[in-house]
């Protein structure tokens, strides 16, 4: 029976990711007859450019359901379900960024797999890498991932264009929700390799006196999350702190206004775009990891 529910689980698992390569496929045959549509004119001469993006939503709809499935229904390991979720990610970005940051998302995408795979390597060898050390890594490409896709100091370079995608109307909700992805598209893709560091550096909670006595150096996913929110908090106020200390003192000086005035908003911004999912994703981590402490704490009666 044991060996039959095995069979059944794989076959499960085996169609559940063939569905999601078609959806994968589909969605990438959308985005390049969107993106580049002069291109596919003898082919789609009479398609709408909002109803193809429309498509294509409905599509990324669709393969983030099937994810959800992967994430909480099925057994999936966590390499697996954010290398899922970076494929994903990237194609929703590459339909809303502009065509010439197609290769420079593609090559941010593989800068944090690789960061990614890293890590796994550097688990499965049982190297001590600090952890505080990655955070700023992460933290450290996300910034340099904002200025490498098109972003400045400057508000003008904000890009509003890919905000409108699959729309005929404005609407302020939408534009201004997408136009916050498109700006800080690279921050908040490293809420993904966090999630992996933070969800394999702790092991699993001790059951037993002499397991908790062995195990007593070994940081929570609560103390972990804990570190990560001081670090980020820390970086993020130093750097407010020193731009509204540098605006307070040149007050009076025009340039003021032309640098550190736009900076200061883009901070602002990033607190609510960026900070907020980060701190977010920290409180489910270890929301989640308390209740399945309780869970495995929890006295079984026979």
């Amino acid at each position: 029976k044991a060996y039959h529910r095995h069979s059944n689980n794989s076959g499960s698992h085996g169609y559940s990711y063939i569905a999601i390569g078609l959806l994968y496929l589909s969605v990438a045959a959308g985005i390049v007859v969107y993106k580049w549509r002069p291109a596919f004119v003898s082919i789609v001469t009479t398609m709408d450019d909002v109803l193809v993006a429309r498509v294509v939503y409905a599509l990324l709809f669709l393969l983030f359901v099937s994810l959800v499935y992967c994430f909480v229904i099925s057994h999936t390991p966590v390499i697996e379900k954010d290398l899922l979720l970076f494929v994903s990610s990237l194609l929703f970005l590459q339909l809303l960024h502009r065509p010439h940051n197609a290769v420079l998302l593609t090559l941010f995408m593989l800068q944090l797999a690789l960061f990614l795979y890293c890590c796994h390597r550097n688990n499965s060898n049982n190297n001590d890498f600090p952890f505080a050390a990655k955070l700023l890594f992460l933290e450290w490409i996300a910034h340099f991932g904002f200025f490498a896709l098109g972003n400045s100091n400057a508000l003008s370079t904000i890009d509003i264009s890919g905000a409108y995608t699959g729309l005929y109307h404005y609407n302020a909700a939408i534009v201004g929700t997408l136009t916050f992805v498109i700006t800080y598209s690279a921050p908040l893709l490293t809420l993904i390799p966090t999630h992996y560091i933070i969800a394999t550096t702790t092991s699993t909670t001790p059951t037993t006196p002499h397991a908790a006595a062995t195990s007593a150096l070994t940081p929570t996913t609560s103390h972990l999350a804990t570190t990560a929110a001081l670090l980020r908090l820390s970086s993020q106020s130093t750097r407010m702190a020193a731009f509204a200390v540098v605006m307070t003192l040149q007050r009076h000086h025009l340039f003021v206004w032309s640098v550190f005035c736009p900076r200061f908003v883009y901070l602002v911004l990033e607190l609510i775009a960026s900070d907020i999912p980060y701190y977010l994703l920290l409180w489910l981590l270890s929301t989640t990891a308390a209740s399945q402490s309780a869970s495995s704490t929890k006295p079984k009666h026979h």
